[in-house]
């Protein structure tokens, strides 16, 4: 558990360095694009909690906008210019809106919420497309934000002219220092106490409610916490597009923000993550080459994880790491049973079994066991193998090696490869009489008691 929390840590510092890096290697171009990711990647992340405890909202888009005009009309009606003050300003009024949006559908769950969800999405759509305060003018489609002719910005005590650009690349470093500390919070989230208790809810609402749990309460904390991470990411993500428009909280935004998780994985913490970057890189790639042929990618790539993996992105790269750990590891296997069964052993170490490792790295065998099995599994003999040879030396058994483990008595021993054979270890279980004349099973487990590999003898 120590090391597997210290690899996570290493991870997460290296994720760090990398961010911070990005302004000194990638192009501006994508510099741009992963700084327009990251408010996403959050929102996914935001929406996963909500996925941690059984619920599929799709009305995210419409907090999203919530937090995007918590920014632009504070700045383009009363020119409040500070950037502090602005993102200041959103987290309140997020969380208000978290409040009233989840008082009125955290009652219902399953598809219930979801199509609460899409109706309030759609009737803040019509608040913001039909009063002025939303918009420049009648004709305008939104509102500009920051950079207004004859204004400046400030960040902290820098401040700029009419100059996006500049501005552009010393906010995002803003993006990414809350990108972070929200991530840490919501790691923090998903791993406590409370987190496990939105697990169990998604599991089994019935059976946590018999426990005595408040699910309609825990319920609305959650989306408490989703809805006003998913304001702060809107306000985050304006001020490096600089307009604030209707159009984001459409039920077509709604849905790509609830495809995220899903894409990537919504029972992992960093699946929302990969799904929010995959989706917009796709997206991106897809209209540099395709145009509006996009909806027919996105399309068929839905069908396929539906389809054939349901876990999303890093369910196919658990069940890659799982399959390569096994390469690696636990490719060993009984391959051969000689006995005096079918008059093939005529001296006790004729008899013997056959282990070999197919797998790719050197596997440390000491204290793993063979176990014999009668026909009817009954446990008869176990041989532990030691940690040292006869020599003294100790040993691994290498990719493509043999241990042949006889019934009868001997020295343990290593014999080279040469032209006629594998490399061979041979060890002797010491016994005075046969044992597999009855036929039944061999297992062959690790140090710890775990079932690598089993023969039938027939």
């Amino acid at each position: 558990m120590l090391r597997e929390t210290i690899y996570k840590i290493e991870i997460l510092a290296l994720a760090i360095v990398i961010l911070y890096s990005l302004p000194h290697i990638l192009p501006f171009y994508w510099l741009l694009f992963i700084a327009f990711f990251l408010p996403y990647a959050l929102t996914a992340l935001a929406i996963n909690i909500l996925f941690n405890c059984g619920l599929l909202s799709l009305g995210h888009a419409g907090l999203f906008t919530i937090g995007m005009y918590a920014v632009a009309i504070p700045n383009y009606w009363y020119s409040i210019n500070h950037v502090e003050i602005l993102l200041l300003l959103s987290l309140p009024i997020s969380f208000i809106a978290s409040v009233i949006l989840g008082a009125i559908s955290v009652k219902r769950s399953k598809i219930q919420f979801t199509i609460l969800t899409l109706a309030l999405q759609a009737i803040l759509y019509g608040i913001f497309s039909s009063f002025q305060i939303f918009r420049a003018t009648y004709e305008a489609e939104g509102l500009p934000v920051l950079f207004i002719q004859g204004r400046t910005v400030k960040i902290l005590f820098y401040e700029f002219g009419f100059t996006p650009i500049l501005f552009q690349q010393v906010y995002y470093y803003y993006i990414v220092t809350f990108f972070i500390i929200c991530t840490i919070l919501m790691w923090i989230i998903k791993n406590s106490q409370f987190g496990r208790t939105l697990e169990a809810i998604r599991d089994n609402e019935l059976k946590a409610e018999f426990l005595g749990i408040r699910v309609i309460k825990y319920r609305m904390i959650a989306f408490i916490i989703s809805g006003t991470i998913t304001g702060f990411s809107g306000a985050l993500w304006v001020m490096m597009n600089g307009f604030a428009a209707p159009a984001m909280s459409s039920w077509e935004l709604g849905i790509k923000f609830a495809f995220y998780p899903i894409l990537g994985g919504s029972r992992t913490f960093f699946g929302p993550i990969i799904g929010a970057f995959l989706y917009e890189l796709i997206l991106d790639l897809s209209w540099g080459y395709v145009k509006n042929y996009w909806r027919l990618i996105m399309g068929f790539i839905i069908i396929i994880i539906i389809f054939y993996t349901p876990t999303g992105i890093m369910g196919i790269f658990h069940t890659f790491s799982k399959y390569l750990h096994f390469k690696l590891q636990f490719n060993v296997k009984i391959t051969q049973i000689k006995s005096n069964l079918a008059s093939q052993a005529n001296e006790i170490n004729d008899e013997y079994v056959i282990i070999e490792n197919k797998g790719w790295s050197a596997i440390k065998m000491a204290g793993w066991m063979v176990i014999n099995l009668t026909p009817n599994s009954i446990q008869k003999h176990k041989y532990v193998f030691p940690e040292k040879l006869a020599n003294g030396n100790t040993w691994t058994l290498g990719p493509n090696e043999l241990i042949f483990l006889h019934t009868g008595k001997g020295e343990d021993k290593f014999l080279p490869r040469d032209k006629m054979r594998k490399p061979q270890f041979h060890f002797y279980w010491c016994k005075d009489s046969f044992i597999w004349s009855e036929g039944g099973i061999a297992n062959l487990l690790d140090e710890k008691g775990n079932l690598i590999h089993s023969f039938q003898l027939k």
